[in-house]
């Protein structure tokens, strides 16, 4: 057995550890460079809980709450240009996964003055960004304890991975998913379940990221429905926040698969939520991975059901029960009961092959013909 793990983030989780921002950010200076979207955690209270304690610890602060889904660079460009204009110190990240890599974008420009050459692979990060506090108010993105950030590139979702982009600091505190509306608690938390399933059968997989991939997939199962349809069950919201967390400690290590390849082009295309486009396409691209991994599937299956025999054939079952949650949920069970197009399906092949060539996928598709013909099944609901 030989594996490493790397995850520097100190993260602080439980109720009310949102308190803690004011005295952290005193060790890492006087001026806050506060990125946030433009309502949400305004209307929630989390941005004037954040704001009222950092000036009760006598630290001066910047709001950047420019950001929008899938941020693309020239909103990270413009950032980075304030935060080097304004002075600041740290960053601080309170939101979703768009803010927290947005945040991650920002820091890689203040230190660069650049974003594209790293998206696109032709420059590696390898100085530390400034300071980072994340604080996570959706259960999906894990990017509080990850290394990377997903940013959007003309029409296409690039990804740039760095140890140097780490969070500092998590504060991952339930009381802040408490404003989350049904849908968007739903599309989250089916991103952390493709975080933690992906991660599982990453061939960057190990022992440690194997363990927290299972722990976080039991909890989603038994959580997720409860934190969508009783908005109101803390246990429920705590439980979804740990899970993605968890998920996230995961593809810190593994990175991801060809979920999250597949997904990216319905995004950007037809506007779906990361989230919902992953839950959408994952049983197709599960049963596409079953001959290289109908172990851990079959393992996975055993968890979450009540099967408890230890048929290998067990693995079979697991793209089944993921739509069984899909249509508990109310996510579409088809591309086409989500109104695709099958005529983009080359389109988004010809992105997708770009995009896994360096992802630790235990199945790769051997040419854009076997990308199509999952699109394909997964348009037509061929299990």
């Amino acid at each position: 057995m030989k594996f490493k793990y790397f995850i520097p983030t100190k993260v602080y989780f439980g109720k009310g550890e949102v308190e803690r921002v004011g005295k952290l950010g005193k060790k890492f200076g006087k001026k806050a460079f506060i990125v946030t979207g433009k309502k949400s955690a305004k209307e929630s209270g989390v941005l004037d809980r954040v704001t009222g304690l950092l000036e009760k610890n006598g630290i001066s602060y910047e709001i950047f709450n420019e950001t929008v889904p899938n941020p693309p660079v020239q909103l990270v460009e413009k950032g980075g240009e304030k935060f080097l204009s304004t002075s600041s110190d740290f960053i601080i990240a309170i939101g979703g996964g768009s803010p927290m890599d947005l945040s991650k974008g920002i820091g890689i420009y203040a230190v660069y003055k650049e974003i594209v050459p790293f998206l696109l692979g032709e420059k590696r990060v390898e100085e530390k960004i400034p300071p980072l506090i994340a604080i996570p108010t959706t259960s999906g993105t894990g990017s509080e304890v990850t290394r990377y950030a997903v940013l959007t590139y003309g029409e296409r979702k690039l990804a740039v991975g760095s140890e140097y982009i780490f969070p500092d600091v998590a504060l991952v505190d339930p009381e802040t998913t408490l404003s989350m509306p049904k849908e968007l608690s739903r599309d989250t938390g089916m991103d952390a379940l493709s975080h933690a399933l992906e991660g599982l059968f990453s061939l960057k997989a190990n022992p440690v990221s194997d363990s927290l991939a299972y722990e976080s997939i039991r909890i989603i199962f038994d959580f997720l429905p409860r934190s969508v349809f009783h908005e109101e069950d803390f246990e429920a919201r705590e439980m979804m926040h740990y899970a993605s967390m968890v998920a996230g400690m995961v593809i810190a290590e593994t990175g991801t698969g060809l979920v999250h390849s597949m997904g990216y082009p319905l995004t950007m295309k037809y506007g779906f939520s990361h989230g919902l486009a992953n839950a959408i396409i994952m049983p197709y691209v599960l049963k596409y991975n079953i001959p290289a991994c109908y172990e851990k599937m079959a393992n996975v299956v055993r968890i979450i059901s009540e099967y408890s025999g230890i048929d290998i054939e067990d693995a079979h079952l697991l793209p089944e029960l993921l739509l069984d949650m899909n249509e508990l949920l109310g996510i579409p069970l088809t591309l086409e009961e989500a109104g695709v197009d099958e005529k983009d399906f080359e389109k988004f092949a010809r992105e997708v092959v770009d995009s896994m060539e360096k992802k630790p996928i235990p199945r790769k598709p051997e040419g854009i013909d076997e990308i199509i013909a999952i699109y394909q099944e997964s348009f037509h609901g061929l299990i």
